[in-house]
């Protein structure tokens, strides 16, 4: 036991140790007192100082002292990005270490913040965030630095922040127990929280809101994407489970309600682009509507269809209670899942805009809910959404009054809210304007088009009505190459419209994804770990490729990758328009942007980008598109751009599938073309 009245001769990490033993005995503040010593005998920059913060935080927080422990968190999180922008240029290894230290100061200020919402713990646990999703990219994909050490502050935001306009920051993280002892795992389930910033008024600190569990929240995201895309979420999905349960199960009766004859077990299933990984107890019942309602989903699935096999060591899949599992089933996507789609609207299906729509609404409650009132006089929303949330479209969410938000404010999407703090640097000269569309897909007579890389008639004419109003030239068929975007130089608007693509990740047990059978080329992508090889665009040529590829798509062979686009030079382009497929889809993660195409247009350097978030429909995204350059060439920045061509192709009594795929990427924020 170390003599508190004599510690001049102790180092920090014995006194560390000693007040960790303390912590756990409950004497908090004998703890504090060795921790204190111990931070003043480290140096400022020293790593190991983080620990001894944060807990010394904890102890204020659980001891009733908030301003103390904003002091300790915000002394800690100083340490922590000055060590992860250091360490941007490392391995893979410290580069990952640092994110994760950075990911667990955000725990602690989130978790201070809504024990105690006060003025300065909100901004302290916004401006956190802020940090950790700026320097998310550089630590997590090796990205060079879009900000520097000197992060901006809360006023340079809300300078920028129109009178009329309204930032809803949202993260993901895990609520701390500061009481729990330091050296024992103390993260509860995550969840996600929201924070508000209104342009009017004098008050500075944001208004801070807990919206749910994570699961809860990413569960819904899935419904409501499913009821606005009309495509099930459950579209390349599987399930995992054992041979001997899976038949356990089937041969229960599903009426038994004995202890002896019900049966249950552990099952896992992912929702397709929703990444949303879920570990249940089902009964046999449970079961069988789970089947049930996967061929309610997938006409070609029949229970008949369940193929279970024996696990073996080279693709046995591990539950999260570290059993070996089997996938029980694959459900195969259409054809269509690499398409623009061509189908045409079912009968009444516009009959009811609220019909169906339950998840739309409950997330519009769940995330606008607690804004209502900001709400009526807001114009302009910027949204900087964390985790699952990148995927869905908040221009389609409800608000109080059941009508998609849209009709009340446009909205701009950012990374996080320094996006409108920071000066970009002076843009290149742009060139003339870029556009492309319904490339030639098959150039070999020999190649067998695959129906996933179908041709576009509604792309063609889109194509043709966009250049004629930017007045420019559109390059389709055989001149619509990759290698006329790789070679392109910073256009002031570059508009692609054609095919688009986001392969999910590499599912347990080895299984291929479904939709890329007989196609070796997309097969050779959806076993890629990078997500940046898994999203792409396919031009001229792509089917010839997608059939034979037998390795990564180079120059000329008709795909255009994320990885490829991250290399491009648009450091001069206003705007990039992706009138493709899921090209805001990619792999998400919490304190972090989607790996997804659109990201990879950021990278390049375009300052706006107009992304879709699932299948868009051919002939009314040409609608959507005439009617948005309409609007921009007139004068409206992209958000409110899109925002009018939405509200025209929704007044034309199309459904949400029709126009809420569409959002806006925009670091620039809120200014026009013109006043760029």
């Amino acid at each position: 036991m170390i003599d508190s009245t004599n510690t001049s001769a102790v180092t920090p990490s014995a006194l560390w140790q000693e007040a960790v033993v303390l912590f756990s005995a409950g004497q908090l503040l004998d703890a504090e007192a060795l921790l204190s010593r111990a931070v003043r005998r480290t140096q400022r920059e020293d790593l190991g100082r983080a620990p001894y913060l944060q807990v010394l935080g904890r102890i204020r927080a659980a001891t009733g002292r908030t301003r103390g422990a904003v002091g300790a968190f915000d002394a800690c999180l100083r340490l922590l990005a000055d060590h992860a922008i250091r360490s941007c240029c490392g391995d893979l290894d410290t580069r990952r270490s640092a994110d994760a230290r950075l990911g667990g100061a955000v725990d602690l200020s989130m978790s201070l913040a809504m024990l105690a919402p006060t003025p300065a713990t909100l901004v302290s646990a916004l401006h956190h965030v802020w940090v950790r999703k700026a320097l998310a990219p550089a630590l997590r994909r090796n990205e060079l630095l879009s900000i520097g050490s000197a992060f901006p502050s809360l006023p340079d935001f809300r300078r920028e922040l129109p009178s009329d306009g309204l930032l809803i920051e949202m993260a993901r993280y895990s609520p701390i127990n500061f009481l729990a002892s330091p050296d024992r795992p103390h993260l509860a389930p995550a969840r996600y929280a929201a924070f508000a910033l209104r342009g009017w008024g004098a008050a500075i600190a944001p208004l801070l809101t807990d919206l749910g569990s994570a699961e809860d929240i990413e569960d819904m995201i899935a419904g409501a994407r499913e009821e606005l895309s009309g495509v099930s979420s459950y579209e390349g999905g599987f399930a995992t489970l054992s041979v001997a349960e899976a038949r356990r199960l089937l041969d229960t009766a599903p009426s038994s309600t004995t202890s002896e004859q019900s049966a249950s077990t552990h099952i896992a299933f992912i929702r397709s682009h929703q990444r949303v990984d879920r570990a249940t107890t089902i009964d046999s019942t449970h079961f069988r509507k789970l089947l049930a309602g996967l061929e309610h989903h997938h006409s070609s699935l029949s229970l008949g269809d369940v193929r279970m096999r024996s696990a073996d060591a080279s693709s046995q899949a591990v539950s999260r209670d570290n059993r070996p599992t089997q996938a029980m089933t694959r459900i195969g996507r259409d054809s269509r899942s690499l398409s623009r789609d061509l189908t045409t609207v079912p009968a009444g299906e516009e009959q009811d805009p609220n019909a169906g729509f339950e998840n739309v609404q409950a997330l519009g409650r769940r995330l606008l809910g607690p804004f209502a009132r900001w709400l009526q006089r807001t114009r302009h929303i910027v949204a900087a959404p964390d985790g699952d949330l990148w995927l869905i479209p908040f221009a389609a969410l409800y608000d109080d009054a059941r009508t998609p938000l849209l009709t009340r404010a446009d909205v701009t999407v950012v990374d996080h809210g320094f996006d409108l703090a920071v000066t970009a640097p002076a843009a290149e000269v742009a060139a003339h304007p870029l556009v492309i569309a319904d490339p030639a897909l098959r150039r070999s007579p020999t190649t067998r088009v695959a129906p996933s890389f179908a041709q576009l008639p509604g792309a063609y004419d889109e194509g043709k009505a966009v250049a004629a109003l930017l007045g420019t030239t559109c390059y389709t068929g055989e001149q619509a190459t990759d290698t006329l975007v790789r070679g392109a130089r910073s256009p002031i608007v570059l508009h692609l419209a054609t095919h688009g693509f986001a392969l999910p990740d590499r599912r347990p047990g080895g299984l291929s994804w479904a939709s890329t059978d007989g196609l070796h080329g997309l097969s050779l992508l959806a076993s890629m770990s990078d997500p940046n090889r898994r999203a792409g665009l396919a031009l001229a040529g792509a089917a010839d490729w997608a059939a034979h590829g037998q390795t990564l798509p180079g120059p000329g062979d008709g795909l255009l990758l994320a990885a490829d686009v991250a290399n491009l030079n648009l450091a001069g382009t206003a705007l990039v328009v992706l009138s493709a497929c899921e090209t805001g889809v990619g792999q998400v993660a919490a304190g972090d942007t989607t790996w997804s195409l659109a990201r990879a247009f950021r990278k390049a350097g375009a300052r706006a980008v107009v992304m879709s978030l699932w299948r868009v429909p051919d002939q009314s995204t040409r609608l959507l598109m005439e009617r948005f350059y309409g609007a921009f060439l007139n004068g409206d920045a992209p958000a409110q751009a899109l925002r009018h061509a939405q509200m025209a192709v929704m007044a034309a009594g199309m459904p949400p599938r029709h126009w809420a795929a569409f959002t806006c990427w925009d670091s620039g924020g809120l200014r026009s073309l013109a006043r760029a």
